[in-house]
Parts: C-alpha cells; structure tokens; sequence
C-alpha cells in the first residue's frame, strides 16, 4: 500500500488497482475518527460513505457492499489497513525529526529565480490595476512548462511544476481568456492549467481544497485573492493566523495575490490588514505601473520588501503590452533605467554626492560617471529641484 496525506485527507493506492480515499475527518467527543471514505477501482468510483475508522464493527456494512460489488478484491483486508494507518498518523500528529549541524542541508531553492521561492507562501501585493493576476498567471506558465526561455528573465526548474489556480475575485472564463492571451502572445504551444473557482474562505473549504490538491498533484498555488479566501476583517491578527495555517497545510508553494495598504501615515508600502500578513509571508514583492492615458500596455516594477531565507532580490522591470487586434498579451525584461518613474535605486543621492565633491558637471558628465544614461539622469535631475539646480550649461547642488 502506498499512502498520500495532505493534511487530514489521505489517499491509499494498492497494486491490484484499487483506491481508497478518506477525507473530511472529524474527531469524535469520544475520540473516534469519523470520515469520508471514497472507493475506487482505477478511476471509476465504487462506493462512497462516511465512516467511522476507529471502529472495526462500524466498518463491516460497507466492506460487505464493496464485496458485492467487486468481490475479488479483498477489500476488509485493504480498508482495514487504511483505517489503521489513519488512525495512527492522526494519533501522533506531526513526527518529531533530529537537527544535527553535520548534516547535509539543500540550499534555499526558488521555484522561479528570483521572484518564488519554493515551499513556503510567497505573497504579491500593489494597487488595484497593476495586473497582478495576469503576473501571477505568467509566473504560473514559467514553473509550469517549464517555459526556460521566458521574456520575463525567471530562471525556471528542469522538470514541471504542477499549477492549481484558485480563483476568489473572477470566473473561469476570465482567466482562461488571459490565458489564451499569453500563450498567442509568447508563441508558445496550446497547454492547460488546473483552475478552481472558489466561494468560501481558504479555511472553511480547506478539506475540499486539500483534495484537489492532491488529486491535480499540485505543487504551486496562486490564491486570487487574499482579501476573499481570509473571509474576515484583514485588519485582524486571527484572520491572519487562520488563512496561513490553513495554508501550511496544503504543504505546497504559493503565491498569494492582495492589495496595497492605504495607510497614509507609513514610510513604506505594505500589505493591506495586519502586520501579520506580512509576517507570514516568507517572501513579499510589491508591484507598481506607469501607464500613459490611452496606452495600450504598462511598465511595472517588482520590488522585493521582504525574504527571510534570501537577499533581497534587485527590483525587476517588466513590460505588459495588449494587443486587442490580435487577441495577445506580452510581458517581458525592461531595464528600469528606462521607467526613472520605477527607478527606486538612489541616484539622487549618487547624483548628490558626486555634484557636491565635484561641482558643477553636464548632464553628460553625470551619466558618464554613474553609468547611466543621459535621458535618466536628466529627468532626475529634473525631477528633484529642490535638491538640483541648472548652473549655465550644466548642474549644481542648490
């Protein structure tokens, strides 16, 4: 027998063909587990009850239908292994490991390098039309493929990566037209995700989730979006707790879509609700966009604000193009050096520093020096005049 867990939802394959699964366990006030418990042959579903795995004599009624049903399979013999290896794992709860300083521990790894790190939840947050979800889409594709060449510039891993969307904000229809638009648009050829369209908060479905989880294989989710699958006040310490604990134990990486903070009176941008939601989060990007009135497509920037295992990595530029006449959306690489509007590197305190030892210098000059381009160095200069000021041909500190 080879046995699955994904939390409380177990899945039992056995040589002969058969299958069985038991999920939305409930312990009992007398310490029994009751549960229900699915039966396959292959990929045909036999029978289906709830049952309690605690007890032998509760199990008899349901193995003497499997019985009648197939009865060259020795079903008592299989479901009385699978009840007694289900009660034990609930039993004991989480298996206690040795930590030695001499063992040979694997580095941190990244699903995407370097933007997902893999096996803990990594979370994208930014004002409202900033494309997160088609970002989220796009990374999916990466890992999922793997798409190695991507235009993005993402390092992918050599072999696939199982893709679950979870869809809290639109429908089917809606991401599968994103979709389609990405894959016309890369050139790349016809392929499909998993998607589940998704009604209830993260923990209140979990047992449902869990099971598609492992049914799909799954080893990537993107959660669209925070705000629905907590359920509760995002302010609040327990929303935070419940949503990331559920979340452990789908035991998988994520990539968590929310929205940015309106906090007026914070130096830094953050996730919107508690502090805890970013405190949970082993990795957060923020994104932001400049698009012209007009424009048929936008530069975004990626900025990583926190990694707990990782350096941070350098802001990404990105350029998302739509093209309605062909049906395509393009996201690849731009040099932010290209978007000083996105450009939070600290040229002007670079600019400051080198106008104040040298004096007066050129736009050109500046770029010279810096390494930057003439263009970017003089819509900062211009940017910052309470900071710069022309001096003939050139420009000064004030």
């Amino acid at each position: 027998m080879k046995m699955e867990q994904l939390g409380r939802s177990f899945c039992a394959s056995f040589d002969n063909g058969a299958v069985i699964k038991i999920g939305r366990i409930r312990e009992q006030p007398n310490g029994d587990f009751r549960g229900q418990a699915t039966f396959f042959e292959g990929d045909v579903v036999i029978h289906q009850t709830m049952v309690n795995v605690s007890i032998d004599k509760a199990r008899k009624d349901t193995v003497r239908i499997l019985a009648g049903r197939n009865g060259k399979a020795p079903w008592g013999v299989m479901f009385e292994q699978v009840c007694f290896e289900v009660c034990q794992r609930l039993s004991r709860g989480e298996m206690v490991q040795s930590l030695c300083t001499d063992a040979q521990i694997a580095p941190v790894s990244h699903l995407l390098h370097p933007v997902i790190i893999e096996g803990v939840p990594n979370l994208l947050f930014g004002d409202g039309g900033t494309f997160k979800s088609y970002l989220a889409l796009a990374f999916g594709m990466c890992a999922l493929l793997p798409w190695q060449d991507n235009p993005l510039g993402l390092a992918t891993k050599n072999r696939t990566t199982g893709l679950l969307f979870l869809d809290w904000e639109c429908d089917a229809a809606t991401i599968n037209r994103r979709l389609q638009r990405l894959q016309k648009g890369s050139g790349l050829p016809h392929l499909a995700i998993n998607y589940r369209q998704c009604s209830l908060p993260l923990i209140d479905d979990l047992e449902a989730i869990q099971g598609v989880v492992m049914e799909t294989k799954a080893k990537f989710l993107i959660v669209d979006s925070l705000g629905l699958a907590a359920g509760n006040d995002l302010r609040e310490q327990p929303t935070a707790t419940a949503f990331f604990l559920g979340l452990r134990q789908l035991g998988v990486t994520s990539l968590i879509i929310t929205h940015v903070s309106k906090e007026t009176l914070a130096k830094t941008s953050s996730p919107f609700g508690s502090v805890y939601f970013k405190n949970f989060a082993r990795n957060v990007i923020e994104v932001k966009k400049v698009q012209e009135a007009g424009e048929t497509g936008m530069s975004v920037a990626l900025y990583n604000r926190k990694a707990n295992d990782t350096p941070l990595f350098s802001p990404i530029g990105l350029r998302i193009a739509f093209d309605n006449a062909e049906g395509t959306t393009t996201i690849a690489r731009q040099d932010l050096q290209d978007i000083p509007e996105l450009d939070e590197a600290p040229l002007k305190n670079q600019m400051g520093d080198l106008l104040g030892s040298k004096g007066t210098m050129s736009v050109a000059q500046i770029a010279a020096e810096l390494g930057k381009k003439e263009s970017v160095v003089r819509t900062k200069l211009n940017q910052h005049k309470e900071t710069f000021e022309r001096n003939g041909t050139g420009w000064r500190l004030k």
